[in-house]
């Protein structure tokens, strides 16, 4: 029988004890930079997230939360530190750069920022105070074939979003005239601001398309 291996020990920088959701290894590998392949050494450091503890982490005190992102902090000064999560909340907190493998292949190699700024919003959120009923179709009727959802409703006034998809087109001033054309009264109306889970979705879901397409 072949003896299971058992991991190495290591001191681990934090201020507050992972107790088993840490574990540590090293070694060498060979990587190719710039047409050479070269060895690198490599340090290992898992927190057992993949099975949850990132959303885990979600919920802990404050202050395990920040000694976990003053870590990565640190040891982004001197290292590469790669964070390999699906949880992209915490991607947007602690990573510089952002890379998204779909299907295998890589889809985004961008800063957090670029990839944002280069996704269209997909909504726009408006606070009407006015009938439901009549505010619900009337929207239908100026945005055919798009989402209407109400989120909110609280002293009469409706907490909207309006599904744009991956259009563009401005719909704010549209639906303002239609505010002022009911005497409705508009409480705030803003495009939402797309996020990096926003990218990640539109990313891996237009792979998965063109990779049942091929």
């Amino acid at each position: 029988q072949r003896k299971k291996r058992k991991r190495r020990q290591a001191y681990l920088p934090l201020e507050f004890d992972p107790g088993q959701d840490a574990q540590v290894d090293w070694g060498e590998a060979e990587v190719e930079l710039a047409g050479a392949r070269i060895k690198v050494q490599l340090f290992i450091f898992v927190f057992i997230w993949l099975r949850g503890t990132l959303p885990r982490l979600a919920r802990s005190p404050p202050n395990d939360i920040a000694a976990v992102r003053n870590l990565i902090e640190r040891l982004g000064q001197e290292h590469t530190v790669i964070l390999s999560t699906h949880y992209l909340q915490e991607v947007e907190r602690s990573c510089k750069r952002v890379i998204i493998v779909s299907q295998g292949d890589i889809v985004a190699n961008d800063t957090p920022d670029n990839l944002v700024a280069a996704q269209p919003a997909r909504s726009v959120r408006a606070r009407i105070q006015g009938q439901e009923v009549d505010v619900r179709r009337q929207l239908g009727e100026l945005f055919p074939g798009k989402e209407i959802k109400i989120l909110l409703r609280e002293n009469g006034v409706l907490d909207c979003t309006v599904d744009c998809g991956d259009s563009t087109a401005p719909i704010e001033e549209s639906l303002a005239r239609l505010v002022v054309k009911n005497n409705w009264a508009l409480h705030e109306l803003r495009r939402e601001k797309p996020t990096l889970e926003d990218v990640f979705r539109r990313l891996t879901q237009q792979a998965s398309r063109e990779a049942l397409h091929a």
